[in-house]
């Protein structure tokens, strides 16, 4: 462990150097790291992806073998695209061969139509309410901050993946048994995540046909006959006719015919459909590992156990899936949150094709954000949710026992100190704080905070005071760059954030010691901030005591959102069951309880996915898991259940009323931090009253 005791502040002259502090002009319509990378070149932005992409290369073993980096890596690169000649080395869809320029993936809040974008240059995707996801070159970014009907834009951030007992618990087993079977037929489950094994027989019927409706594969460039999915009107709700499509869509008849077709060694597998987990004979092993999730998520919503296995929480269900666009050069640890939005609109487009029902589940996150619901992403999300037969479940994410979270006062005329620990891997002590970082700490938007950094270097550097409303320009620090906005009255909220972004060039580490942050009140009416500081060195970055907070709060984004229903992760069979203890607490910063309800997400049992290339590709294989990325499908599954059982017309936020009203609460004082309403009971969820 760090240790957790401070180090003494450093203020005296003979201890400090204050560094030369230009200012930067506000951007107060972009969010900070965007107004940061749109400041570089093309040369610094293409230097920053490939320092970048190294991490997840040593992540992956296939440099040297080293395998240290943090898989929960959230590049500050993330929503940056390069031209094809300049590309990093992932997957994209095909976006970047038809980039002239480096171009910004975003969600743009505002009322401006499809066509103002595109006369501004840029190229729209889905809308969801006021929310649009778009591609923005950097030459067309200060045209589009002057467009009156545009409030904000936000920068795509990488959100990370976040049966036998969970499903008799939670009393699912019982409506399987019915008579009739309330197993989600006549629903639909909307997976968006890595992979999915095609030849599962998890994801297969009696007839051995594909249960998978669709799959859109968002990292694959189309190919021969291949395309992606239609544009409006062909298909309604989706992106718009002049929008930008990308991936390759899988259809049902295409999928069954890869199926049919595969028999080796004259017919080898992926001829009809590329859609396909990781070669272990040609992958290294940390990438296969990763590769699980999706298909282990899909088993927990709607596995049907076929190949051996416990089912999942709908078996009969249908099942659309979505691989979205990530930024991790193959590891598939982390996805676009845009490109995930896409998805979710790309699903129940097509299940409002069918006429029948749909659940998206959604089992990724990030630490960033205001943690109030009102990112981009996830106003994006709950507009969706306007449509009767639509729900959307979330995983509360497994940032608690992190140290990612710290909370204070700031009091009139008494400044608060906070501490930010850097240090090496306790265990090894080679293995330092590498990666970029940005900490972000919001406070009520009738405050006024001055803000002032030390840096941990020899002497300590001072960089401020920065005021509110003010942004430093770039301090070159210990080998490290690092940039400060504080900006007033964010268009999202109304509330007034700071955040501070490290950036680490290659061969560089983050200075180990106390980043301390003097925070100054110059105008006071609430004086309450919550801190976050990103992912990217988990376990060598830490706030100190006494601001760290890990009772309540450490809940994810878009976990706050508003509509959707998330989801916490408890341990077995307990009667209570006990919260798991890395399982996201609320309640969010403006006060709302969330999550919603927990689901038992510890060693869960989930189908394996495998790849029909190894020779012999072995008999259909399960394994275990632990997290909110498991609870959530349950979730997701048991809704699509009441779906059935109830009405296909319900809306989400009558579902999200049945499952809490039915929750199980014994032990509990209600409503939890770590389980919303209870734990999830489904045995009278589709005779209940609703209240």
């Amino acid at each position: 462990m760090i240790p957790l005791d401070p180090a003494p502040p450093q203020d005296g002259p003979s201890t400090v150097v204050i560094a030369p502090l230009a200012r930067r002009a506000a951007r107060p319509k972009l969010d900070a790291r965007l107004a940061y990378l749109a400041g570089l070149s093309p040369e610094q932005l293409h230097r920053l992806k490939a320092t970048e992409d190294a991490v997840f290369a040593r992540f992956a073993g296939t440099q040297g073998g080293d395998t240290s980096p943090s898989p929960s890596f959230a590049p500050l690169s993330a929503g940056v695209l390069l031209p094809a000649s300049t590309a990093a080395p992932w997957r994209d869809g095909g976006l970047c061969a038809r980039l002239s320029e480096a171009t910004f993936s975003v969600l743009i809040l505002g009322s401006a139509s499809a066509r103002d974008l595109i006369e501004v240059g840029v190229r729209p995707r889905s809308r969801s309410g006021d929310v649009v996801t778009a591609l923005l070159p950097l030459s067309s970014l200060r045209r589009v901050e002057a467009l009156d009907r545009i409030a904000f834009i936000e920068l795509a951030r990488a959100w990370r993946h976040d049966l036998d007992e969970a499903i008799p618990f939670a009393g699912i087993d019982a409506l399987h048994g019915a008579t009739p079977s309330v197993d989600g037929s006549g629903t639909i489950i909307g997976i968006i995540d890595n992979v999915i094994d095609i030849y599962h027989p998890d994801f297969r019927d009696a007839q051995n046909k594909t249960r998978l409706l669709s799959i859109w594969d968002q990292t694959l460039t189309p190919t021969g006959t291949e395309t992606g999915p239609p544009l409006h009107p062909a298909l309604p709700g989706f992106l718009p006719d002049l929008g930008a499509a990308y991936g390759v869509e899988y259809r049902r008849a295409a999928i069954d015919a890869e199926l049919s077709a595969f028999n080796p060694p004259p017919v080898p597998p992926y001829q009809i459909v590329r859609h396909a987990p990781p070669d272990p004979a040609v992958t290294p092993k940390p990438v296969v590992d990763a590769a699980t999730h999706g298909s282990m998520v899909a088993g927990c919503a709607a596995g049907n156990g076929r190949g051996g296995g416990a089912p999942g929480a709908a078996p009969g269900s249908s099942i659309i899936f979505v691989s979205p666009l990530s930024y991790d050069s193959g590891v598939m640890l982390n996805a676009d949150n845009t490109a995930i939005l896409d998805g979710c609109a790309y699903i129940f487009a097509r299940a409002q094709e069918t006429g029948r029902p749909c659940v998206v589940n959604i089992s990724l996150g990030d630490n960033q954000g205001p943690h109030d619901g009102t990112t981009c992403g996830e106003r994006f999300l709950d507009s969706l949710l306007g449509v009767p037969g639509r729900a959307i479940v979330l995983s509360a994410g497994n940032s608690t026992t992190t140290a990612a979270h710290a909370e204070g006062i700031v009091a009139p005329g008494a400044p608060e100190r906070l501490v930010l620990r850097y240090a090496a891997n306790p265990s090894d002590p080679t293995d330092l704080p590498r990666n970029s970082d940005t900490i972000e700490i919001w406070y009520a938007g009738l405050d006024r905070i001055t803000a002032t950094l030390t840096v941990p270097t020899t002497p300590a550097t001072v960089i401020g005071p920065i005021d509110a409303g003010s942004a430093s320009g770039d301090v070159i620090v210990g080998g490290v760059t690092v940039s400060i906005t504080s900006a007033v009255n964010d268009p999202r909220n109304g509330d007034n954030v700071l955040t501070i972004l490290i950036v680490v060039p290659d061969g560089a580490s983050v200075p180990l010691g106390d980043w301390q942050i003097l925070l100054t009140g110059t105008t006071i009416t609430h004086g309450a901030f919550h801190g976050w500081v990103d992912r990217n060195n988990r376990g060598k970055s830490m706030w100190m005591p006494p601001h760290r907070q890990e009772s309540r709060r450490t809940i994810g984004v878009p976990a706050t959102a508003r509509l959707p229903i998330t989801v916490g992760n408890h341990g077995p069979t307990a009667n209570p069951p006990a919260i798991w203890g890395t399982s996201g607490l609320g309640p969010t910063r403006d006060g709302r309880v969330k999550p919603d309800i927990a689901a038992m997400g510890r060693n869960i049992s989930a189908p394996v996915p495998r790849n029909m290339r190894t020779v012999p590709p072995g008999a259909a294989t399960y394994a275990s898991a632990t997290g909110t990325s498991y609870s959530a499908p349950i979730v997701a599954g048991a809704a699509a259940l009441l779906f059935q059982c109830r009405s296909p017309a319900v809306t989400c936020a009558t579902i999200k009323q049945i499952l809490t009203q039915t929750a199980g609460t014994t032990g509990l004082a209600i409503p939890s931090n770590a389980f919303g309403q209870g734990y999830l009971q489904m045995g009278a969820a589709c005779e209940a009253t609703i209240v």
